[in-house]
């Protein structure tokens, strides 16, 4: 609990976990696991936190965030197996973005962030594009994305609509390394190889 950061409690899981998010409610977590290559989401009741629905992934999600409501969790991944089966082999990228409906189970939404011309139909084909590391919602329910060795910020708009890019290349070269929105058009953005915000 803030300021004072008494410890309230501690729930053990049985998949270590990178990311996690709340879903619907304070009583609903989503968390990703590298190690099993999975979402899982866990409901806490009388019984305590209860594992309620499990997504395998085709690589562990490299970023996770929730959805203006609640209702839907969004993840970044280097590739777009939805149906759980695992990639293999490291010169295969696909990178994107996917959101999953928590009510439903189902993948309802996919945004690649490479950009491609027309033609280049194989994956890993592209023109320019970075792999999401970061994504996070921002305060007009866009998600905004950092990508890995990327001096660009990307704003994606949930509904359809072209993708706004940020470049940062004349702020000393900098690299940014994950991104949040602070409301009222300012945004953090932390740069951990130069050790700044």
């Amino acid at each position: 609990r803030l300021p004072d950061l008494e410890l309230l409690a501690q729930v053990d899981l049985p998949d270590p976990g990178e990311f996690l998010c709340f879903g619907r409610s304070a009583q609903e977590l989503v968390i990703s696991s590298r190690r099993h290559r999975c979402l899982t989401r866990w409901v806490l009741s009388g019984k305590g936190w209860t594992e309620r629905g499990r997504w395998p992934l085709a690589r562990p999600a490299t970023a996770l965030c929730r959805g203006p409501d609640g209702d839907r969790v969004y993840l970044a991944a280097t590739a777009d197996n939805r149906d759980g089966s695992e990639q293999h082999g490291d010169h295969f990228v696909q990178d994107v973005i996917l959101g999953l409906d928590l009510e439903s189970g189902q993948w309802v939404y996919r945004r690649p962030t490479q950009e491609r011309r027309e033609g280049q139909v194989m994956a890993g084909a592209i023109d320019s594009g970075c792999g999401p590391i970061d994504v996070k919602l921002d305060s007009q329910g866009a998600l905004l994305v950092a990508y890995s060795g990327s001096h660009e910020i990307g704003r994606l708009p949930l509904a359809k609509g072209l993708e706004e890019r940020l470049d940062f290349r004349e702020q000393d070269g900098l690299c940014p390394g994950s991104v949040a929105d602070l409301g009222e058009g300012v945004r953090l953005l932390s740069y951990p190889a130069q050790a700044k915000l």
